[in-house]
């Protein structure tokens, strides 16, 4: 995950999901993979901005398919680093 903090009065979170065509040569595993990050950020989305601009961008770098649950479980963890760092 790479990430930019904007001290603004926007209170705002912007996310990026990018999965790498180099490892996935099928746009239907990008794809896949693309729409199970989302959700997984989609569901356990518990960032608190502190009246901050947030921009996240999580790239995808394993070089397999994970299942949902593998990757929800990186999500959470990247997550709650987030919230510890920014508070």
């Amino acid at each position: 995950m790479v990430y930019l903090i904007k001290n603004n009065s926007l209170a705002e979170v912007k996310v990026l999901v990018s999965v790498p065509k180099k490892n996935f040569k099928k746009a239907v595993d990008r794809n896949t993979l693309k729409r199970r990050m989302r959700e997984a950020y989609r569901i356990n989305n518990q960032l608190n901005s502190n009246n901050r601009e947030l921009h996240l961008a999580y790239i995808y770098v394993y070089k397999d398919i994970l299942d949902y649950k593998e990757i929800e479980i990186a999500i959470k963890a990247l997550t709650k680093q987030l919230n510890e760092l920014i508070n």
